[in-house]
């Protein structure tokens, strides 16, 4: 699993386009969401696991990769 790293401080996914927002599923979580052409990619704040939601059963993930490069490239990103 990939993650963003525990020494980063997590409003620098901002800068990538990402927003702060409550998802409800199971209960509230704070997430960090940035919405792509096929889905969304989620940073829970409490594990810092991120997450790729695809919208429906779609299976084409270039702009989520895209971002998940940049995130590694800036050095955010771990795997765990």
């Amino acid at each position: 699993m990939l993650k963003i790293k525990d020494d980063v401080n997590l409003k620098e996914l901002e800068k990538f386009g990402f927003m702060k927002a409550s998802m409800y599923a199971n209960g509230i979580h704070e997430a960090y969401i940035l919405n792509v052409t096929f889905g969304r990619i989620v940073v829970f704040i409490k594990d810092r696991g991120i997450f790729i939601e695809p919208v429906e059963d779609c299976i084409r993930f270039s702009d989520e990769i895209c971002v998940i490069y940049d995130l590694i490239k800036a050095n955010l990103v771990e795997k765990v």
